[in-house]
Protein backbone atom coordinates (compact mmCIF):
# COMPACT_ATOMS: atom_id res chain seq x y z
CA UNK A 1 0.00 0.00 0.00
CA UNK A 2 2.86 2.39 0.77
CA UNK A 3 4.29 1.80 -2.72
CA UNK A 4 0.95 2.40 -4.45
CA UNK A 5 1.32 6.23 -4.58
CA UNK A 6 4.81 5.82 -6.05
CA UNK A 7 3.42 3.51 -8.74
CA UNK A 8 0.75 6.10 -9.60
CA UNK A 9 3.38 8.87 -9.76
CA UNK A 10 5.59 6.79 -12.05
CA UNK A 11 2.61 6.04 -14.29
CA UNK A 12 1.49 9.67 -14.53
CA UNK A 13 4.74 11.61 -14.69
CA UNK A 14 7.69 9.40 -15.64
CA UNK A 15 8.49 10.62 -19.16
CA UNK A 16 7.30 8.20 -21.85
CA UNK A 17 9.60 9.36 -24.61
CA UNK A 18 8.89 8.12 -28.13
CA UNK A 19 11.58 6.12 -29.88
CA UNK A 20 13.01 2.64 -30.23
CA UNK A 21 14.30 2.41 -26.65
CA UNK A 22 10.96 3.27 -25.08
CA UNK A 23 8.73 1.62 -27.68
CA UNK A 24 10.29 -1.82 -27.99
CA UNK A 25 9.27 -3.34 -31.33
CA UNK A 26 6.81 -6.17 -31.05
CA UNK A 27 7.22 -9.46 -32.80
CA UNK A 28 5.31 -10.22 -35.93
CA UNK A 29 1.67 -10.96 -35.20
CA UNK A 30 -1.24 -12.04 -37.34
CA UNK A 31 -3.15 -9.37 -39.21
CA UNK A 32 -6.75 -8.94 -38.11
CA UNK A 33 -9.75 -7.34 -39.79
CA UNK A 34 -9.84 -5.96 -43.30
CA UNK A 35 -7.21 -6.86 -45.86
CA UNK A 36 -5.77 -4.82 -48.72
CA UNK A 37 -7.19 -7.38 -51.15
CA UNK A 38 -10.74 -8.58 -51.76
CA UNK A 39 -12.12 -11.48 -53.69
CA UNK A 40 -15.91 -11.86 -53.89
CA UNK A 41 -16.20 -14.09 -50.82
CA UNK A 42 -13.35 -12.84 -48.64
CA UNK A 43 -15.38 -10.49 -46.43
CA UNK A 44 -17.68 -13.35 -45.47
CA UNK A 45 -14.85 -14.72 -43.31
CA UNK A 46 -15.13 -11.70 -40.99
CA UNK A 47 -18.82 -12.20 -40.27
CA UNK A 48 -18.18 -14.78 -37.55
CA UNK A 49 -15.68 -12.44 -35.83
CA UNK A 50 -17.59 -10.59 -33.10
CA UNK A 51 -14.51 -8.80 -31.77
CA UNK A 52 -14.52 -4.97 -31.77
CA UNK A 53 -12.68 -3.33 -34.65
CA UNK A 54 -13.00 0.13 -33.11
CA UNK A 55 -15.24 2.29 -30.92
CA UNK A 56 -16.61 5.70 -31.84
CA UNK A 57 -17.91 8.52 -29.65
CA UNK A 58 -19.57 11.44 -31.44
CA UNK A 59 -19.37 14.96 -30.04
CA UNK A 60 -23.04 15.53 -30.87
CA UNK A 61 -25.72 13.60 -32.75
CA UNK A 62 -24.52 10.64 -34.79
CA UNK A 63 -25.50 9.92 -38.41
CA UNK A 64 -28.26 7.43 -39.10
CA UNK A 65 -27.19 3.76 -39.29
CA UNK A 66 -27.47 3.70 -43.09
CA UNK A 67 -25.08 6.66 -43.31
CA UNK A 68 -22.38 5.32 -41.02
CA UNK A 69 -19.93 4.10 -43.65
CA UNK A 70 -16.45 3.69 -42.15
CA UNK A 71 -13.89 4.07 -44.91
CA UNK A 72 -10.99 1.63 -45.12
CA UNK A 73 -8.85 0.33 -48.00
CA UNK A 74 -9.82 1.53 -51.48
CA UNK A 75 -9.20 -1.10 -54.16
CA UNK A 76 -8.40 -0.08 -57.72
CA UNK A 77 -6.57 -2.99 -59.39
CA UNK A 78 -8.63 -5.98 -60.60
CA UNK A 79 -7.36 -9.13 -62.29
CA UNK A 80 -10.77 -10.62 -62.98
CA UNK A 81 -11.09 -12.30 -59.60
CA UNK A 82 -9.28 -10.32 -56.87
CA UNK A 83 -9.27 -6.60 -56.10
CA UNK A 84 -6.12 -4.94 -54.73
CA UNK A 85 -4.99 -1.52 -53.64
CA UNK A 86 -3.29 0.71 -56.17
CA UNK A 87 0.13 -0.46 -57.30
CA UNK A 88 1.66 2.75 -55.98
CA UNK A 89 1.16 5.30 -58.74
CA UNK A 90 0.82 8.87 -57.47
CA UNK A 91 -2.39 10.75 -58.21
CA UNK A 92 -3.22 14.31 -57.16
CA UNK A 93 -6.02 14.67 -54.63
CA UNK A 94 -8.84 16.75 -56.04
CA UNK A 95 -10.23 19.70 -54.13
CA UNK A 96 -13.59 18.97 -52.51
CA UNK A 97 -16.57 21.03 -51.50
CA UNK A 98 -17.92 19.70 -48.21
CA UNK A 99 -21.70 19.76 -48.05
CA UNK A 100 -23.87 19.75 -44.93
CA UNK A 101 -22.84 19.64 -41.30
CA UNK A 102 -19.48 18.31 -40.10
CA UNK A 103 -19.44 15.28 -37.81
CA UNK A 104 -16.83 15.40 -35.07
CA UNK A 105 -15.99 12.21 -33.26
CA UNK A 106 -13.29 10.22 -31.51
CA UNK A 107 -12.18 6.79 -32.71
CA UNK A 108 -10.52 4.19 -30.47
CA UNK A 109 -8.96 1.78 -32.94
CA UNK A 110 -7.96 -1.74 -31.92
CA UNK A 111 -4.65 -3.19 -33.18
CA UNK A 112 -4.88 -4.49 -36.74
CA UNK A 113 -1.20 -4.64 -37.77
CA UNK A 114 -2.28 -2.78 -40.89
CA UNK A 115 -1.51 0.84 -41.75
CA UNK A 116 -4.97 2.28 -42.39
CA UNK A 117 -7.08 4.14 -39.87
CA UNK A 118 -10.86 3.92 -40.13
CA UNK A 119 -12.88 7.14 -40.44
CA UNK A 120 -16.45 8.11 -41.24
CA UNK A 121 -16.77 8.59 -44.99
CA UNK A 122 -15.52 11.23 -46.01
CA UNK A 123 -12.71 12.47 -43.69
CA UNK A 124 -11.94 16.17 -44.13
CA UNK A 125 -8.35 16.12 -42.89
CA UNK A 126 -5.64 13.93 -41.45
CA UNK A 127 -6.05 13.42 -37.69
CA UNK A 128 -2.31 13.05 -36.95
CA UNK A 129 1.06 14.11 -38.30
CA UNK A 130 2.05 10.50 -39.05
CA UNK A 131 -1.14 9.78 -41.02
CA UNK A 132 -1.71 10.75 -44.65
CA UNK A 133 -5.05 11.53 -46.25
CA UNK A 134 -4.54 9.97 -49.68
CA UNK A 135 -5.95 10.96 -53.07
CA UNK A 136 -8.72 8.38 -52.64
CA UNK A 137 -9.59 9.60 -49.11
CA UNK A 138 -7.95 6.82 -47.15
CA UNK A 139 -6.23 7.51 -43.83
CA UNK A 140 -2.91 5.67 -44.07
CA UNK A 141 -0.40 5.71 -41.19
CA UNK A 142 3.36 5.59 -41.52
CA UNK A 143 3.50 2.48 -39.32
CA UNK A 144 1.13 -0.48 -38.79
CA UNK A 145 -1.35 -0.20 -35.94
CA UNK A 146 0.29 -2.61 -33.49
CA UNK A 147 -1.18 -1.00 -30.35
CA UNK A 148 -4.53 0.63 -29.55
CA UNK A 149 -4.81 4.10 -31.11
CA UNK A 150 -7.20 6.96 -30.34
CA UNK A 151 -7.71 9.97 -32.58
CA UNK A 152 -10.16 12.81 -33.19
CA UNK A 153 -11.57 13.25 -36.68
CA UNK A 154 -13.97 15.39 -38.72
CA UNK A 155 -16.02 14.01 -41.61
CA UNK A 156 -18.72 15.09 -44.04
CA UNK A 157 -21.34 12.75 -45.47
CA UNK A 158 -21.67 14.66 -48.77
CA UNK A 159 -18.96 16.10 -50.98
CA UNK A 160 -18.63 17.54 -54.46
CA UNK A 161 -15.45 17.65 -56.52
CA UNK A 162 -14.32 21.12 -57.58
CA UNK A 163 -12.15 19.91 -60.46
CA UNK A 164 -12.25 17.23 -63.15
CA UNK A 165 -10.91 13.74 -62.66
CA UNK A 166 -7.21 13.52 -63.46
CA UNK A 167 -6.16 11.52 -66.50
CA UNK A 168 -4.10 9.13 -64.36
CA UNK A 169 -7.02 8.41 -62.02
CA UNK A 170 -9.34 7.89 -64.98
CA UNK A 171 -6.95 5.36 -66.52
CA UNK A 172 -6.61 3.54 -63.20
CA UNK A 173 -10.33 3.32 -62.50
CA UNK A 174 -11.47 2.33 -66.00
CA UNK A 175 -8.89 -0.44 -66.47
CA UNK A 176 -10.43 -3.88 -66.95
CA UNK A 177 -9.16 -7.39 -67.43
CA UNK A 178 -9.96 -9.62 -70.39
CA UNK A 179 -11.98 -11.93 -68.18
CA UNK A 180 -15.76 -11.87 -67.71
CA UNK A 181 -16.80 -11.16 -71.34
CA UNK A 182 -20.50 -11.63 -70.60
CA UNK A 183 -20.40 -8.92 -67.93
CA UNK A 184 -18.63 -6.61 -70.40
CA UNK A 185 -21.35 -7.20 -73.00
CA UNK A 186 -24.09 -6.54 -70.43
CA UNK A 187 -22.44 -3.29 -69.37
CA UNK A 188 -22.23 -2.01 -72.93
CA UNK A 189 -25.86 -2.91 -73.58
CA UNK A 190 -27.08 -1.10 -70.47
CA UNK A 191 -24.93 1.95 -71.23
CA UNK A 192 -26.23 2.22 -74.80
CA UNK A 193 -29.79 2.39 -73.48
CA UNK A 194 -28.91 5.06 -70.91
CA UNK A 195 -28.63 8.72 -71.76
CA UNK A 196 -25.89 9.48 -69.21
CA UNK A 197 -23.54 7.86 -66.75
CA UNK A 198 -25.99 8.64 -63.93
CA UNK A 199 -28.80 6.88 -65.83
CA UNK A 200 -26.46 3.97 -66.48
CA UNK A 201 -25.85 3.67 -62.72
CA UNK A 202 -29.61 3.64 -62.13
CA UNK A 203 -30.16 1.01 -64.84
CA UNK A 204 -27.46 -1.24 -63.38
CA UNK A 205 -28.96 -1.02 -59.91
CA UNK A 206 -32.37 -1.80 -61.39
CA UNK A 207 -30.90 -4.87 -63.08
CA UNK A 208 -29.59 -6.12 -59.73
CA UNK A 209 -32.87 -5.29 -58.00
CA UNK A 210 -35.08 -7.16 -60.48
CA UNK A 211 -32.68 -9.90 -61.47
CA UNK A 212 -33.53 -12.39 -58.72
CA UNK A 213 -30.31 -11.81 -56.76
CA UNK A 214 -30.11 -13.11 -53.19
CA UNK A 215 -28.08 -11.74 -50.27
CA UNK A 216 -26.41 -14.68 -48.52
CA UNK A 217 -23.44 -15.61 -46.32
CA UNK A 218 -23.12 -18.98 -48.04
CA UNK A 219 -22.79 -18.23 -51.76
CA UNK A 220 -21.88 -20.95 -54.20
CA UNK A 221 -18.26 -21.19 -55.39
CA UNK A 222 -17.56 -19.21 -58.56
CA UNK A 223 -15.77 -20.33 -61.69
CA UNK A 224 -12.82 -18.84 -63.55
CA UNK A 225 -14.89 -15.91 -64.83
CA UNK A 226 -16.15 -15.10 -61.35
CA UNK A 227 -18.20 -12.02 -62.22
CA UNK A 228 -19.92 -13.72 -65.17
CA UNK A 229 -20.68 -16.75 -63.02
CA UNK A 230 -22.18 -14.55 -60.29
CA UNK A 231 -24.27 -12.34 -62.61
CA UNK A 232 -25.69 -15.05 -64.83
CA UNK A 233 -25.58 -18.31 -62.85
CA UNK A 234 -25.42 -18.30 -59.04
CA UNK A 235 -26.93 -14.82 -58.40
CA UNK A 236 -26.25 -15.36 -54.71
CA UNK A 237 -23.64 -13.44 -52.80
CA UNK A 238 -22.46 -11.16 -50.05
CA UNK A 239 -21.62 -7.43 -50.18
CA UNK A 240 -18.24 -8.15 -51.78
CA UNK A 241 -19.91 -9.98 -54.66
CA UNK A 242 -22.24 -7.07 -55.41
CA UNK A 243 -19.60 -4.36 -55.09
CA UNK A 244 -17.19 -6.28 -57.30
CA UNK A 245 -19.81 -7.01 -59.96
CA UNK A 246 -21.12 -3.44 -59.96
CA UNK A 247 -17.66 -1.87 -60.42
CA UNK A 248 -16.88 -4.38 -63.17
CA UNK A 249 -20.04 -3.34 -65.02
CA UNK A 250 -19.19 0.35 -64.60
CA UNK A 251 -15.70 -0.13 -65.99
CA UNK A 252 -17.09 -2.28 -68.78
CA UNK A 253 -18.88 0.82 -70.07
CA UNK A 254 -15.90 3.13 -69.49
CA UNK A 255 -17.26 4.74 -66.32
CA UNK A 256 -14.54 5.28 -63.66
CA UNK A 257 -15.25 3.21 -60.55
CA UNK A 258 -13.50 1.38 -57.72
CA UNK A 259 -14.29 -0.76 -54.68
CA UNK A 260 -14.20 0.64 -51.14
CA UNK A 261 -13.96 -1.68 -48.15
CA UNK A 262 -14.64 -0.77 -44.56
CA UNK A 263 -17.47 -1.16 -42.09
CA UNK A 264 -21.12 -0.22 -41.97
CA UNK A 265 -23.20 0.74 -38.94
CA UNK A 266 -22.15 0.03 -35.38
CA UNK A 267 -23.87 -1.06 -32.18
CA UNK A 268 -24.77 1.54 -29.55
CA UNK A 269 -23.43 0.92 -26.04
CA UNK A 270 -25.54 2.99 -23.61
CA UNK A 271 -23.20 2.24 -20.70
CA UNK A 272 -20.15 3.80 -22.32
CA UNK A 273 -21.98 6.25 -24.58
CA UNK A 274 -20.29 5.11 -27.80
CA UNK A 275 -20.77 2.89 -30.85
CA UNK A 276 -18.96 -0.44 -31.13
CA UNK A 277 -18.06 -1.37 -34.70
CA UNK A 278 -17.21 -5.05 -34.86
CA UNK A 279 -15.35 -7.12 -37.42
CA UNK A 280 -18.70 -8.66 -38.31
CA UNK A 281 -19.79 -5.19 -39.55
CA UNK A 282 -17.26 -5.40 -42.42
CA UNK A 283 -18.71 -4.16 -45.68
CA UNK A 284 -17.83 -3.32 -49.28
CA UNK A 285 -19.37 -0.77 -51.62
CA UNK A 286 -18.59 1.08 -54.85
CA UNK A 287 -17.65 4.62 -55.84
CA UNK A 288 -18.44 5.95 -59.31
CA UNK A 289 -17.23 9.17 -60.92
CA UNK A 290 -20.15 11.28 -62.14
CA UNK A 291 -19.50 14.50 -64.04
CA UNK A 292 -20.56 17.58 -62.11
CA UNK A 293 -20.49 15.73 -58.81
CA UNK A 294 -17.28 13.76 -58.50
CA UNK A 295 -16.99 10.46 -56.66
CA UNK A 296 -20.41 9.18 -55.60
CA UNK A 297 -20.91 6.32 -53.17
CA UNK A 298 -23.09 3.58 -54.65
CA UNK A 299 -23.93 0.59 -52.47
CA UNK A 300 -25.46 -2.16 -54.64
CA UNK A 301 -26.24 -4.17 -51.51
CA UNK A 302 -28.94 -1.58 -50.81
CA UNK A 303 -31.06 -2.73 -53.77
CA UNK A 304 -30.76 -6.42 -52.88
CA UNK A 305 -30.91 -6.29 -49.07
CA UNK A 306 -31.91 -2.73 -48.03
CA UNK A 307 -32.32 -3.80 -44.40
CA UNK A 308 -28.56 -4.40 -44.22
CA UNK A 309 -28.03 -0.63 -44.26
CA UNK A 310 -30.45 0.08 -41.40
CA UNK A 311 -29.72 -2.96 -39.24
CA UNK A 312 -26.65 -4.86 -38.28
CA UNK A 313 -25.70 -7.84 -40.39
CA UNK A 314 -26.20 -10.23 -37.47
CA UNK A 315 -29.72 -8.89 -36.96
CA UNK A 316 -30.46 -9.36 -40.65
CA UNK A 317 -28.92 -12.85 -40.83
CA UNK A 318 -29.25 -14.38 -37.33
CA UNK A 319 -28.00 -17.73 -38.60
CA UNK A 320 -24.55 -16.13 -38.80
CA UNK A 321 -24.44 -15.86 -35.00
CA UNK A 322 -22.26 -18.27 -33.09
CA UNK A 323 -23.81 -20.22 -30.21
CA UNK A 324 -22.10 -17.87 -27.73
CA UNK A 325 -23.42 -14.70 -29.39
CA UNK A 326 -26.90 -16.17 -29.79
CA UNK A 327 -26.95 -16.93 -26.05
CA UNK A 328 -25.75 -13.43 -25.15
CA UNK A 329 -28.35 -11.76 -27.37
CA UNK A 330 -31.18 -13.93 -26.05
CA UNK A 331 -31.07 -12.37 -22.57
CA UNK A 332 -31.48 -8.68 -21.78
CA UNK A 333 -29.40 -8.86 -18.61
CA UNK A 334 -26.62 -10.76 -20.41
CA UNK A 335 -26.60 -8.10 -23.11
CA UNK A 336 -26.39 -5.43 -20.42
CA UNK A 337 -23.56 -7.31 -18.72
CA UNK A 338 -21.71 -7.56 -22.04
CA UNK A 339 -22.12 -3.81 -22.57
CA UNK A 340 -20.77 -3.08 -19.09
CA UNK A 341 -17.79 -5.37 -19.68
CA UNK A 342 -17.05 -3.71 -23.01
CA UNK A 343 -17.32 -0.25 -21.41
CA UNK A 344 -14.86 -1.31 -18.70
CA UNK A 345 -12.44 -2.61 -21.34
CA UNK A 346 -12.80 0.62 -23.30
CA UNK A 347 -12.09 2.74 -20.20
CA UNK A 348 -9.00 0.69 -19.34
CA UNK A 349 -7.71 0.88 -22.89
CA UNK A 350 -8.36 4.61 -23.21
CA UNK A 351 -7.02 5.72 -19.80
CA UNK A 352 -4.26 3.17 -19.13
CA UNK A 353 -3.12 1.41 -22.30
CA UNK A 354 -3.27 4.60 -24.41
CA UNK A 355 -1.72 6.86 -21.73
CA UNK A 356 1.36 7.84 -23.72
CA UNK A 357 3.67 10.85 -23.99
CA UNK A 358 1.08 13.15 -25.66
CA UNK A 359 -1.43 12.16 -22.96
CA UNK A 360 1.12 13.11 -20.28
CA UNK A 361 1.61 16.52 -21.89
CA UNK A 362 -2.17 16.93 -22.08
CA UNK A 363 -2.40 16.15 -18.35
CA UNK A 364 0.21 18.83 -17.58
CA UNK A 365 -1.74 21.28 -19.71
CA UNK A 366 -4.91 20.58 -17.73
CA UNK A 367 -2.90 21.15 -14.53
CA UNK A 368 -2.09 24.66 -15.74
CA UNK A 369 1.34 24.19 -17.34
CA UNK A 370 1.76 26.31 -20.45
CA UNK A 371 3.54 24.73 -23.43
CA UNK A 372 4.42 21.51 -21.54
CA UNK A 373 7.33 19.39 -22.72
CA UNK A 374 9.54 16.61 -21.38
CA UNK A 375 11.33 18.98 -18.98
CA UNK A 376 8.09 19.76 -17.21
CA UNK A 377 7.38 16.05 -16.95
CA UNK A 378 10.73 15.54 -15.23
CA UNK A 379 10.14 18.42 -12.84
CA UNK A 380 6.63 17.23 -12.06
CA UNK A 381 7.94 13.73 -11.36
CA UNK A 382 10.75 14.98 -9.09
CA UNK A 383 8.38 17.29 -7.20
CA UNK A 384 5.83 14.53 -6.71
CA UNK A 385 8.57 12.05 -5.70
CA UNK A 386 9.99 14.51 -3.14
CA UNK A 387 6.54 15.07 -1.69
CA UNK A 388 5.95 11.32 -1.48
CA UNK A 389 9.31 10.74 0.26
CA UNK A 390 8.54 13.51 2.76
CA UNK A 391 5.18 11.93 3.55
CA UNK A 392 6.80 8.50 3.97
CA UNK A 393 9.50 9.94 6.27
CA UNK A 394 6.86 11.66 8.40
CA UNK A 395 4.82 8.47 8.53
CA UNK A 396 7.82 6.36 9.58
CA UNK A 397 8.85 8.87 12.24
CA UNK A 398 5.32 9.11 13.54
CA UNK A 399 4.92 5.32 13.61
CA UNK A 400 8.25 4.82 15.45
CA UNK A 401 7.25 7.17 18.27
CA UNK A 402 5.80 5.06 21.11
CA UNK A 403 2.30 5.84 22.20
CA UNK A 404 1.99 7.29 25.73
CA UNK A 405 1.17 4.61 28.33
CA UNK A 406 -2.38 4.37 29.57
CA UNK A 407 -3.43 4.42 33.25
CA UNK A 408 -3.31 0.62 33.59
CA UNK A 409 0.21 0.44 32.10
CA UNK A 410 1.43 3.21 34.40
CA UNK A 411 0.06 1.42 37.48
CA UNK A 412 1.63 -1.89 36.36
CA UNK A 413 5.01 -0.20 35.79
CA UNK A 414 4.82 1.29 39.32
CA UNK A 415 4.06 -2.14 40.77
CA UNK A 416 7.06 -3.66 38.97
CA UNK A 417 9.33 -0.91 40.31
CA UNK A 418 8.17 -1.57 43.87
CA UNK A 419 8.75 -5.30 43.51
CA UNK A 420 12.21 -4.75 42.01
CA UNK A 421 13.31 -3.10 45.28
CA UNK A 422 12.54 -6.20 47.41
CA UNK A 423 12.65 -9.04 44.84
CA UNK A 424 14.18 -9.85 41.45
CA UNK A 425 13.31 -7.34 38.72
CA UNK A 426 10.95 -8.46 35.95
CA UNK A 427 12.69 -9.72 32.86
CA UNK A 428 11.64 -8.06 29.59
CA UNK A 429 10.17 -11.29 28.28
CA UNK A 430 8.11 -12.07 31.41
CA UNK A 431 4.39 -11.69 31.57
CA UNK A 432 2.54 -10.82 34.79
CA UNK A 433 1.75 -14.41 35.82
CA UNK A 434 5.31 -15.62 35.18
CA UNK A 435 6.65 -12.69 37.18
CA UNK A 436 4.29 -13.58 40.06
CA UNK A 437 5.86 -17.07 40.17
CA UNK A 438 9.38 -15.60 40.24
CA UNK A 439 8.59 -13.21 43.11
CA UNK A 440 6.74 -15.89 45.09
CA UNK A 441 9.69 -18.28 44.78
CA UNK A 442 12.16 -15.71 46.13
CA UNK A 443 9.81 -14.04 48.63
CA UNK A 444 7.20 -16.49 49.82
CA UNK A 445 6.10 -13.93 52.40
CA UNK A 446 4.96 -11.60 49.60
CA UNK A 447 3.24 -14.26 47.53
CA UNK A 448 -0.43 -13.59 48.52
CA UNK A 449 -0.62 -9.83 47.76
CA UNK A 450 1.75 -10.01 44.77
CA UNK A 451 -0.15 -12.89 43.13
CA UNK A 452 -3.45 -11.11 43.69
CA UNK A 453 -2.26 -7.86 42.11
CA UNK A 454 -0.51 -9.42 39.13
CA UNK A 455 -3.41 -11.75 38.41
CA UNK A 456 -5.73 -8.76 38.63
CA UNK A 457 -3.59 -6.89 36.11
CA UNK A 458 -3.65 -9.86 33.73
CA UNK A 459 -7.42 -10.01 34.05
CA UNK A 460 -7.84 -6.30 33.29
CA UNK A 461 -5.36 -6.34 30.41
CA UNK A 462 -6.10 -9.62 28.68
CA UNK A 463 -9.27 -11.08 30.21
CA UNK A 464 -12.88 -10.81 29.04
CA UNK A 465 -14.90 -7.77 30.11
CA UNK A 466 -16.35 -7.96 33.60
CA UNK A 467 -19.65 -6.61 34.90
CA UNK A 468 -19.26 -2.89 35.64
CA UNK A 469 -16.97 -0.47 33.91
CA UNK A 470 -13.37 -1.26 33.08
CA UNK A 471 -12.35 2.20 34.24
CA UNK A 472 -13.52 1.41 37.78
CA UNK A 473 -11.45 -1.79 37.85
CA UNK A 474 -8.35 0.08 36.65
CA UNK A 475 -8.85 2.75 39.31
CA UNK A 476 -9.16 0.09 42.04
CA UNK A 477 -5.96 -1.59 40.77
CA UNK A 478 -4.12 1.75 40.76
CA UNK A 479 -5.16 2.45 44.37
CA UNK A 480 -4.17 -1.05 45.49
CA UNK A 481 -0.69 -0.59 43.97
CA UNK A 482 -0.36 2.78 45.69
CA UNK A 483 -1.32 1.27 49.08
CA UNK A 484 1.02 -1.71 48.69
CA UNK A 485 3.84 -1.66 51.23
CA UNK A 486 6.52 -4.30 50.79
CA UNK A 487 8.95 -5.10 53.63
CA UNK A 488 12.55 -5.73 52.75
CA UNK A 489 13.85 -9.26 52.96
CA UNK A 490 14.96 -10.35 56.49
CA UNK A 491 18.79 -10.55 56.87
CA UNK A 492 20.23 -14.03 56.64
CA UNK A 493 21.75 -15.33 59.92
CA UNK A 494 25.26 -16.70 59.13
CA UNK A 495 26.52 -17.06 62.75
CA UNK A 496 25.68 -20.73 62.90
Amino acid sequence: LIAMPLAVLLFLFFPRLPGAFWAIPRGAEATTGLSDTMSPGSIVKLVADYEPAFRVQFVSAAPAPEERYWRGPVLHDFDGHTWRRSSGAFHPRERLQYIGRPYRYRVALEPTHQRWWLALDTPAESPASNVSLTYDNQLVAAEPVSEPVSFDAVSYLRTRSLEPLSASSRREDTARSRDNPAALALAQTLRQRAGSDAEFVTATLEYLHRGGFVYSLTPEPLGADAIDDFLFNTRTGFCGHYASAFVTLMRGAGVPAHVVTGYLGGEWNPVGGYFVVRQSDAHAWAEVWLEGRGWARIDPTAVVAPERLRRGLLDLLPDALTTRERLLRSSEWLTRLLQQWDAANAWWSDHVVRFDYPAQLDLLGRLGVRSPDVRYLGWAFMLALTLWLAIIAWHIGHAARPAPPDALSRAYARLCRKLARVAPARALHQGPLSYAETVSARRPDLAPPVRALLERYAQLRYGPPEPGTREEGIEEFRRAVARLSLPAAAPVDISH
